[in-house]
């Protein structure tokens, strides 16, 4: 069995609006995407 911390932070429990605060996060900063082309062992990203 693994022994060490578990959960975030320690905390091993119910989070009430984690998810609403993840949500509103995501919607004012949205990810950008790219994509990675390969040419040969090089590996390019392009927005």
């Amino acid at each position: 069995m693994v022994e060490g911390p578990h959960g975030f932070l320690w905390y091993v429990g119910r989070t009430p609006g984690y998810s609403q605060l993840v949500q509103a996060y995501a919607n004012v900063l949205r990810l950008r995407t790219a994509t990675v082309v390969r040419i040969g062992r090089i590996l390019r990203v392009e927005s």
